[in-house]
């Protein structure tokens, strides 16, 4: 895989083929109309739970983080994410490139054609996709897991989040035929939720075996790195 440029051309390396990426929209996603509501004051309106839910989804399947948000566009926007308790990694290369609102093509302010433009110059690694909105491409459909302004992020878009980004699993297609079925709805059927809630349930339970089998005996430390160390 060959390595990127960005900016004035500066060479990145490429994103690890196997490392899956997660497309994050922030507004109805990470906050709601309750939590509008509820921040009136506050100059950023994110919620501390949805933000929760995200770590899980990040500690589940190992997924980096691309800002896709027109939050991208603010200077301190991983910093602000962190503030309000976000514990995953960011893409080297991490928010997809600006609105091109002059464009003729009304394709090329979609945010599936942002997205897409980021996985041409990222080699294409395993992706899945959490918006309010509903403009991406056809071929993002079974990949793409849509909120709501009125509720944001939930357990059960966590659920199927987990599962689209978690390891290959034998019913990994049928995965894909659900989130595709639920693609454009705000709600997911019953049958849905179950299949996801226990697809993601099972990758949960098998990290939680892996790192208890990692562990060395004795008295364990936890990790009290603090977080300035981390990288951003």
């Amino acid at each position: 895989m060959r390595a990127v440029r960005e900016g004035k051309g500066r060479l990145m390396p490429p994103l690890h083929p196997r490392a899956p990426v997660l497309f994050l929209d922030i507004d109805g996603v990470l906050n709601s109309r309750d939590c509008w509501e509820r921040l009136r004051g506050s100059r950023h309106k994110i919620d501390r739970e949805k933000v929760a839910l995200l770590n899980e989804v990040v500690a589940a399947t190992g997924c980096r983080i691309v800002v896709s948000s027109t939050w991208r566009e603010m200077k301190r926007c991983r910093g602000i994410l962190r503030d309000y308790g976000f514990k995953g990694r960011f893409c080297r290369d991490w928010r997809t490139p600006p609105t091109n609102y002059s464009a003729a093509d009304p394709v090329a302010v979609m945010r599936g054609s942002e997205i897409e433009d980021w996985l041409s110059r990222n080699g294409r690694p395993p992706f899945a996709i959490v918006d309010d909105d509903s403009d991406m491409l056809p071929e993002q459909l079974p990949r793409f897991v849509q909120t709501s302004f009125e509720h944001g992020l939930t357990r059960e878009h966590a659920d199927r989040l987990i599962a689209l980004l978690g390891p290959l699993h034998p019913n990994a297609a049928r995965a894909d035929a659900l989130a595709n079925g639920h693609a454009g709805r705000t709600e997911n059927t019953a049958n849905g939720c179950e299949f996801f809630g226990k697809r993601a349930a099972n990758i949960r339970g098998r990290n939680r075996n892996c790192r208890r089998a990692e562990a060395p005996a004795g008295n364990h430390r936890p990790d009290n790195r603090s977080s300035s160390s981390r990288r951003t």
